[in-house]
């Protein structure tokens, strides 16, 4: 009997313990908030300055690097793709059955940050083992991607650019600018994402060429091998894709085909 007071003092202790971990807990990520930021400015000011204070710290600009231009991609792709569901929505007896197939809003989103994130880890993979089997034996994926962030973080401000931009001056819907506007808004949007990529492949290439290490391979031609295997590994996941993608269609359009026709041709399919 007398264990039992023993037990109620140690649950006790462990519950009074709970809050404090949790305390600590959130000092610590406060405190890795604060060395990643002062981490960031400071790569912003010297970009070639490789300093690797943390092996996560290039992973958290890379998730930024994903959530960020999969909103723009998102909030530009959203104002075409919601009028067209509307339309389609709209047309019931003809087309109704298709308005679903459209994805819009955090659907859409959710569709298009996977395809973002493997976008990005496809080059950080292939870029990881070129440089290491190819320019510096000695690095690791945690280096690697410290020094790639650390070259690219400056595009964090461009992407956040774009995405301030497409928020401000598209409204929900395309089809709500007249045409020199949209024309405009259209070809501004364009130069910003043909500026990311640019940017991206120097920060690119200079992670995997600029080592001090001897090498067998002229770099040259180890960063012309990486942009070729990404372009294979690029290739293969949009054929996927695709492939999904009319599979889902061709089965949505394949199942109410017979309900379309009759509707269309005043038949009630039952």
């Amino acid at each position: 009997m007398a264990t039992q007071p023993m037990n109620m003092n140690t649950s006790s202790a462990s519950t009074a313990a709970m809050p404090k971990m949790a305390n600590e807990k959130m000092d610590q990520l406060k405190k890795q908030s604060m060395n990643y930021f002062g981490w960031y400015l400071e790569t912003i000011k010297h970009p070639s300055k490789v300093v690797n204070e943390s092996k996560y710290f290039g992973l958290v600009s890379f998730l930024l690097h994903t959530i960020v231009f999969s909103y723009a991609f998102y909030a530009f792709l959203n104002s075409m793709f919601t009028p067209f569901a509307k339309y389609l929505a709209a047309e019931k007896s003809t087309f109704g059955f298709m308005s679903a197939a459209v994805p819009t809003g955090m659907d859409l989103y959710f569709k298009i940050f996977p395809l973002v994130l493997a976008g990005f880890v496809m080059f950080i993979a292939v870029g990881f083992v070129c440089k290491k089997f190819m320019v510096d034996p000695q690095t690791d994926m945690f280096s690697y991607t410290n020094q790639l962030a650390t070259y690219s973080n400056s595009l964090l401000i461009a992407e956040l650019l774009i995405a301030l931009f497409i928020a401000v001056s598209m409204p929900g819907s395309l089809t709500a600018q007249g045409p020199n506007e949209l024309i405009r808004n259209v070809e501004m949007l364009s130069l910003l994402f043909f500026i990311v990529p640019g940017f991206f492949a120097i920060a690119y290439t200079a992670s995997i060429i600029v080592d001090r290490a001897q090498v067998k391979i002229d770099k040259i031609y180890v960063v012309l091998i990486a942009v070729m295997s990404n372009t294979v590994v690029f290739f293969i996941i949009m054929n996927i894709v695709r492939g999904q993608a009319q599979g889902k269609y061709m089965e949505t359009i394949g199942k109410n085909f017979g309900k379309t026709i009759a509707s269309m041709l005043g038949i009630d399919a039952g």
